[in-house]
């Protein structure tokens, strides 16, 4: 099913390109064969004059569209040669009709200019739904007259604004029914899909449950929601249109019907059923789990700068005034590397292109007139700033052919990006495209620099070469020899940067040719970093992944000896690695010095090129994801934290996960790089400080910029921080929330140590972390609004009827109380079984274990067994979440405390 949605999103992506390439003039609108027969800007519009004469019904028995669409993708991949119609072949990956070949109704691994195409059966109807749900947008009338549509403008539609809208498609995935599931309206945030059963057995409970289960799901009020469920009448033309939506089945007609007033329409204006088996697109949590949100133009404009300027200018990081910084000259800006580790559609890495794109043409302005000189002649130069001379490509003087070849040499030459999710990448790729488009311009420039991967997981050159995920200094004896992988690599470095450099003169076919060449080389090196990756996923102790480690290496060092297994030792080599990539939690290593040979075999500063600070990125900007030690947990493979405790030695497991991007960022800058990276506010404090800013501050780095407080621009209620970071001295002006100080430490304050306060010994035993209940079904509290807890008038009942129930129900006071009360004062109570075991609450409170079987047991078995919090709370399903017997033994006999 993910290739089904991949495939769906990827459809989308293709039509989202045509339309802006076909409104800005780069395609072949206008032209008479194109309009007629590839066109897909006016495509809708003729479906819908169609669809207006003879009905709907009558489009959805014609399958022409779909095909034109297909004839469209593969014209504009592969281009098409005729006398009476020409289009330059743009390649790239976004429209190979290999990448999914069963959109055209090819088996899986057949070639499109061989193999013969049976489109799947879509019919025009479906298409133009797509294309209606794409061009046009629902606009509130002025004056509270409800919404009209309106077609939009992709030609004036700014690259951010797609971003954001197809980003949304990150959140969601495809499923396959394996029950009825109904689609039900609810609120703009929440229009769930429910199966059928679930809500059966809600309803068997009682219409309490039933209510309480669709409050949580649709967001709706009880007495709409009691409204709905009542008021749906039952008459024939209702019941046929629901009949039809249940493929004709009088059982299933009968099993959905009390619910027919919850189910909202689907596309067709028909009832949201699916039938078993059956495919349906629901939202997903994989993007939601990692705390990723995407970034506004507000807030990638000034990060990008403040974290380029000491890139691009001589003078900043040296503590020069701004009147003598100096830019660098072409050919340095060139060299440049500027990444982006978890990119989603790629905002951060579109105004890092504008920024470097504005800033080369200014040196190219300064190349031209001689280093500035107005009364200098301008003169013909080369994109690296020297004057041209026969047969060199030449700088384009019109304003407009000269930002489009200065953003395009920027983005095939500088910039890097790596996602965990490959539809990022393909929307990262869509935006570059978009920003960059030229006519008659391939696409693949960006194929060797935008990857899918785990940024976080991964191997140095080093480790591959002593098959370990220890530190070099800690692997021991070098098992591999390195000139194995120091030839694969230089041998792909030189075909990549052949690739990178290409003119626009060089044909498609011969640059996929050399991106396929430079692939066996990175392969054999891969294999080795994943397969030792495996090993350690594979264990959960550090003896066990040593033995799974050992064995696998025996394995390699058949495979390299070439002895008489070899073929089948490589074959189970790479079933490991694909074994490790599989599942919804599968882990994508990706090891950077492999991956982007070009940026980590470069030469220091003195080098013979004369460029380039060292081994590394110059910039590294981002949104990394937040997630705290439990998402973290949750959305990620078993022995995923114990992962990042090894890989960054000194990190602490109660540390977010953006603490770890901030740790990997710095050690990828090369000598005098710098990053600028939005995290969640507490990246200053605890354990998140001490295994990311303390760490960088420790390894000499410096924090020269920090705003700590910085609200999210838009709807979503969040407080970051932005930080930058020099990998290095800083000696130019630090600025700690706009305003200048001398320096920055690891908490975000102006004065201080970057280190931890030392404990004092006194107070050993008087403080506590405390206890996390994790069940509001252990409460009783009236203000509950979502039906978890308990009425105070049934703790009363329990209590009257038995008093010994008092024993384990207590007054409650959080945070809530102690900010609205000035005596504390409690109006929830809550129930604590301590560490008793089960048969012992049964024995002596049956009744408050019943509340607790009732209201925490059921949400206690959703939890993973993946980390060990989520297999001990299921486990002790009646007890807190975490208790702290300390804490309680500290303050036994003591009248009040704090």
């Amino acid at each position: 099913m993910p290739e089904l949605y991949q495939a769906a999103v990827t459809v989308m992506m293709r039509l989202v390109f045509l339309f802006a390439a076909e409104e800005r003039g780069l395609l072949l609108l206008g032209d008479p064969l194109y309009d007629e027969h590839y066109a897909v800007s006016t495509l809708a519009a003729r479906l819908r004059e169609a669809a207006d004469m003879g009905g709907e019904e009558l489009l959805g028995r014609r399958y022409d569209a779909w095909s034109r669409l297909l004839a469209t993708f593969r014209a504009v991949h592969g281009g098409v040669s005729h006398d009476r119609l020409h289009l330059p072949a743009y390649g790239g990956d976004l429209f190979d009709p290999d990448r999914f070949p069963f959109l055209e109704g090819r088996p899986a691994l057949s070639r499109w200019r061989e193999s013969p195409a049976r489109p799947l059966p879509i019919d025009n109807r479906t298409v133009l739904h797509l294309l209606e749900a794409l061009q046009l947008l629902r606009v509130p009338v002025p004056g509270g007259g409800g919404a009209e549509m309106q077609r939009l403008s992709f030609r004036a539609l700014g690259i951010e604004q797609i971003g954001h809208v197809y980003e949304g498609l990150l959140d969601h995935t495809a499923v396959r029914a394996q029950d009825v599931v109904l689609g039900l309206a609810g609120t703009k945030a929440k229009e769930p899909e429910i199966p059928v059963t679930r809500l059966e057995e809600a309803g068997g409970k009682g219409e309490e449950e039933l209510l309480r289960l669709l409050k949580e799901e649709t967001g709706r009020s009880e007495k709409a929601l009691t409204k709905a469920l009542q008021g749906y009448v039952v008459n024939p033309p209702s019941q046929s249109r629901l009949l039809e939506a249940c493929g004709n089945d009088p059982e299933l007609l009968y099993r959905i019907t009390p619910y027919a007033g919850l189910i909202r329409e689907d596309s067709y204006g028909a009832p949201y059923v699916v039938r078993p088996k059956s495919a349906y697109v629901t939202a997903g949590t994989d993007r939601r789990a990692t705390g990723a949100h995407y970034t506004p133009r507000s807030l990638t404009e000034p990060i990008v700068q403040r974290t380029l300027e000491p890139v691009v200018y001589r003078g900043p990081a040296e503590g020069l005034p701004r009147e003598d910084w100096r830019l660098k000259g072409a050919a340095e800006l060139l060299e440049l590397k500027v990444c982006d580790m978890a990119m989603g559609s790629g905002a951060f890495l579109v105004q890092a292109c504008r920024y470097l794109g504005e800033r080369l043409m200014e040196a190219w302005e300064g190349a031209e007139r001689g280093g500035g000189l107005e009364a200098t002649p301008i003169i013909d130069i080369t994109p690296e700033g020297a004057p041209a001379g026969e047969g060199d490509q030449v700088v384009p003087r019109d304003p407009v052919d000269r930002e489009m070849t200065a953003l395009r040499l920027v983005a095939s030459r500088c910039l890097y990006g790596v996602d965990k999710n490959p539809l990022a990448v393909e929307m990262a790729k869509l935006s570059l495209w978009l920003l960059t488009l030229a006519k008659g311009q391939r696409f693949t420039f960006l194929d060797h620099a935008l990857k899918c991967g785990d940024s976080l997981v991964g191997l140095s050159r080093a480790q591959i070469e002593r098959f370990s995920w220890d530190p070099p200094e800690q692997a021991g004896q070098m098992l591999l020899a390195s000139g194995f992988i120091a030839e694969r690599l230089k041998r792909a470095e030189e075909l990549r940067r052949w690739v990178r450099e290409a003119g626009s003169e060089v044909r498609e076919e011969q640059l996929k040719q050399q991106n396929r060449a430079a692939e066996p080389a990175l392969e054999d090196v891969r294999l080795i970093g994943d397969v030792v990756i495996a090993a350690f996923f594979a264990g959960d102790k550090p003896k066990a992944r040593e033995g799974k480690r050992l064995a696998a290496w025996e394995k390699v060092r058949g495979w390299l000896g070439g002895d008489a297994n070899a073929a089948g030792g490589h074959a189970e080599l790479v079933e490991r690695a694909a074994a490790l990539r599989a599942g919804a939690k599968g882990v994508a290593p990706f090891h950077w010095e492999v991956e982007f040979p070009e940026v980590f075999g470069r030469a220091g500063a003195g080098s013979a090129a004369g460029v380039g600070a060292g081994p590394g990125f110059d910039g590294i900007v981002g949104n990394p994801p937040f997630a705290g030690k439990n998402t973290m947990a949750s959305g990620n493979h078993l022995n995923y934290p114990d992962w990042l405790k090894t890989a960054h030695d000194g990190s602490h497991s109660n540390a977010d996960l953006v603490a770890h991007f901030f740790r990997r960022a710095y050690s990828l800058l090369a000598p005098g790089g710098c990053f600028g990276l939005i995290a969640t506010n507490t990246i200053a404090q605890g354990d998140t400080r001490a295994t990311g800013l303390a760490w960088i501050r420790g390894q000499a780095g410096s924090l020269y910029s920090a705003n700590r407080r910085v609200p999210w621009p838009g709807q979503a209620a969040v407080i970051v921080s932005v930080v930058h970071a020099r990998h290095g001295s800083y000696r130019g002006s630090h600025l700690l929330d706009d305003q200048p100080v001398d320096r920055i430490t690891a908490f975000l304050f102006p004065t201080g140590s970057d280190d931890d306060p030392h404990r004092l010994a006194a107070n050993a035993g008087k403080s506590f972390i405390g206890s996390y209940i994790l069940g509001m079904g252990f409460t009783f509290d009236d203000t509950d609004k979502k039906g978890k807890a308990s009425p105070i008038a049934e703790m009363r009942r329990l209590i009257a009827e038995n008093p010994a129930n008092q024993e384990v129900i207590f007054p409650y006071i959080g945070g809530e109380e102690v900010n609205t009360s000035p005596t504390h004062a409690h109006h929830r109570s809550v129930i604590n079984f301590g560490e008793r075991g089960e048969e012992e609450c049964r024995r002596r409170w049956p009744e408050v274990m019943g509340i607790v079987e009732e209201r925490v047991r059921p949400e206690r078995m959703k939890l993973s067994e993946d980390n060990q919090d989520g297999r001990n709370r299921k486990k002790h399903w009646w007890r807190w979440g975490r208790y702290t017997p300390a804490l309680f033994e500290a303050i036994r006999g003591w009248g009040g405390c704090w």
